[in-house]
Parts: C-alpha cells; sequence; structure tokens
C-alpha cells in the first residue's frame, strides 16, 4: 500500500526547518570561533525551487571586523574588504586568510597560526626568517637588519562571488 503523500504546506514547513538548523549549528560555530582574529561568519538562507521544494544556501557574511593591537610582531593586518594574505596552494587551489596572527616555525618559515600553513611572499615562494621581530613595513615588506626578505603576498578581490570558505577562516 503506497504511503500518504504529505501535503504541501507540512513538506514546505519540513523542508525549511532544515535551512534553520544549518543556522543554528553556523550560529555555535560562529560562537566557538569568536576570538579567532579574520574568521567569517557564515549563513543560510532557505531558497524556494520552481515553487515545490525549499533548499538551504548558503552565503559569507563579509562584514570585516577592527584590528586589535597584540604587540606582537609578526602580527599584521590587511586593510581593504576583500583583500587577504596568500597561504601556500594546497592540491593546487589557491587559499588566502584575512588572519594576520603569524609566526616563524623551528624551520624559520612564516606560518598562520590559526591554520600553520605557510605564508606566500609575492615571489611565490615561502617566506623564511632568521629573526622572530623582523621590520614589516606598510606594504608588507619584510626587513632583516635593514636587509630586504621578502614581500607579503595579498590577494584582492572586488567582489566575494566566487569566494568561499570551509569553516570561516581559510577561503578558496
Amino acid at each position: 500500500e503506497p504511503k500518504e503523500v504529505m501535503s504541501r504546506d507540512l513538506r514546505m514547513l519540513k523542508e525549511g526547518m532544515s535551512g534553520q538548523f544549518y543556522n543554528f549549528k553556523a550560529h555555535f560555530n560562529a560562537i566557538a570561533m569568536i576570538n579567532v582574529p579574520g574568521v567569517k561568519r557564515y549563513k543560510f538562507v532557505n531558497y524556494m525551487v520552481n515553487d515545490e521544494h525549499i533548499v538551504p544556501v548558503q552565503y559569507i557574511d563579509w562584514k570585516k571586523e577592527r584590528p586589535t593591537l597584540s604587540e606582537r610582531p609578526l602580527d599584521v593586518y590587511v586593510s581593504g574588504k576583500l583583500n587577504f594574505f596568500c597561504l601556500e596552494p594546497q592540491d593546487n587551489i589557491p587559499l588566502y586568510t584575512f588572519d594576520g596572527r603569524f609566526y616563524r616555525d623551528s624551520e624559520g618559515v612564516l606560518r598562520s597560526v590559526g591554520n600553520y600553513l605557510p605564508i606566500m611572499s609575492v615571489d611565490d615562494e615561502k617566506i623564511v626568517l632568521s629573526i622572530n621581530n623582523p621590520d614589516i613595513d606598510a606594504m608588507g615588506r619584510i626587513y632583516e637588519d635593514d636587509v630586504f626578505i621578502a614581500q607579503i603576498k595579498i590577494k584582492s578581490f572586488k567582489s566575494p562571488h566566487g569566494i568561499w570558505t570551509v569553516e570561516g577562516s581559510v577561503f578558496y
């Protein structure tokens, strides 16, 4: 015996609840990441397809936070709404972050505190430092004892269309 077909109104209510559940999860993720600089919240909206199905669609809240002064010599801030620090690509996929908390690892490679990935130079090379407190100017040029080492690579986008994130701090 076939199952009774759910009425359209009840089915729409059920499908609409999934978007609200995803928003609930995204809100908890935002709370968990509240102290991580450069994290972008993602949200969901319900979208009606062909006036018969509701699907949740994810989007990113691109609001930029104010920088916090850390007094750490390797922490930097990138201004502009859609300017990103370039991270080492993974599987030939370019990666970006707003999070300017960097550190020098045991081999001298400049890395992101948030995800441990190397920071890339404008020459598409990893940045290797010999000291923990180099001078970094407003253009991202890094100097050790007045000797130029590298320049941090910044990627600028005119629009957020086509920029995605998995967890809110690394973008591709």
